[in-house]
């Protein structure tokens, strides 16, 4: 029979927000999944891989998986055309960054709207482009609530649960992620990743030696 106290930590437990739970299934899923859980035995075989875990994968081609994988609803999401542009990434896990970022555009957008999305690159980096004619935030919430993790947005039409996930994803590849935004003027989500060719700087090898990308 558990014990009074154990029995106020499950009903707590189960008192947890949703969008918590979703929150945290969403980051393990992005930056663990290839591991495993911990302690569940499932991730032995590609912890044995992981020095493999990034590959040169194609910005471009990636984007436009993402762009068909949202193309089924309005404001269907519009891929400018472009040259290819290639990065150190786990193709799948970027390929549903990129998904996530268009599908809280459309939602942050009426059906009359746009969605358009574009890569290029300069001379270090290659960039991934997402903007909206939506709803847009503002520089209160921009700074305070965007990417403060676990905290659902989507009440706000902001880019909702996610927003953390994504930027904290970008950075363990040695990118970055830049929000511009203003209410009724839609919101520009611009991510910047070193380009394939480049020297992996020390934090970036750290992280794949680690199996967290």
């Amino acid at each position: 029979t558990a014990s009074p106290a154990s029995r106020g930590v499950t009903k707590a437990a189960t008192a947890v927000p949703r969008f918590s739970r979703l929150a945290v299934v969403s980051l393990r899923g992005m930056c663990l999944r290839s591991r495993g859980c911990p302690g569940d035995g499932s991730g032995d075989s590609a912890r044995a891989g992981r020095d493999a875990l990034l590959v040169t994968a194609d910005l471009r081609e990636l984007a436009q998986q993402a762009v068909s994988r949202c193309a089924y609803r309005a404001p269907v999401p519009v891929l400018a055309p472009g040259p290819s542009v290639t990065v150190l990434a786990n193709a799948e896990r970027l390929a549903t960054v990129i998904e996530h970022i268009i599908r809280n555009a459309q939602d942050a957008t009426p059906e009359a709207g746009t969605v358009s999305v574009s890569v290029g690159q300069n001379a270090r980096e290659a960039q991934l482009i997402v903007e909206d004619t939506g709803a847009g935030m503002d520089a209160d919430f921009l700074r305070n609530r965007l990417f403060r993790p676990f905290d659902s947005t989507k009440g706000s039409k902001g880019m909702g649960i996610g927003a953390y996930q994504v930027r904290e994803y970008i950075r363990l590849l040695g990118g970055d992620v830049e929000v511009q935004s203003s209410p009724g003027q839609g919101t520009r989500f611009a991510v910047s990743l070193p380009l394939s060719g480049q020297t992996m700087d020390a934090p970036v090898a750290d992280n794949a030696a680690a199996g967290l990308i």
